[in-house]
């Protein structure tokens, strides 16, 4: 990544519909692959709703 440029990850899940997308999946996820940015919870899945994910 470039300076001055940044990125993270946003989790939304729904773990309760979706278990094996928890929060807590993702993350090892993300470890596993090496993510170079921050791996986020939307717990609430404001964020998600703000920017219209789907």
């Amino acid at each position: 990544m470039s300076p001055g440029v940044g990125f993270v990850a946003i989790c939304s899940n729904d773990a309760a519909s979706h278990p094996e997308d928890s929060f807590g999946n993702m993350k090892n996820f993300a470890k596993t692959h090496n993510f170079p940015f921050p791996y986020l919870h939307d717990e609430t899945q404001a964020a998600a709703r703000a920017y219209g994910a789907v």
